[in-house]
């Protein structure tokens, strides 16, 4: 199992990574991430977009 720092790469190295640039992107909804392999030089991109949690449903009142 890869570590924190190590990921499954699409270029099938299983290595450490290093961030080389990171944008903010789709108005503050999704971070972009330039992600360079430490074992071959290859870069990948990566986009990471925030996930609105459900609250629930809120019901009506019973105590009447």
């Amino acid at each position: 199992m890869p570590t924190k720092r190590e990921r499954l790469l699409p270029c099938g190295c299983n290595a450490p990574t290093r961030v080389v640039d990171t944008n903010v992107s789709e108005g503050g909804n999704a971070v972009r991430r330039r992600i360079e392999c430490r074992k071959c030089g290859e870069r990948f991109t990566t986009i990471e977009r925030i996930a609105r949690a459900y609250r629930g449903y809120r019901g009506y009142n019973d105590d009447d």
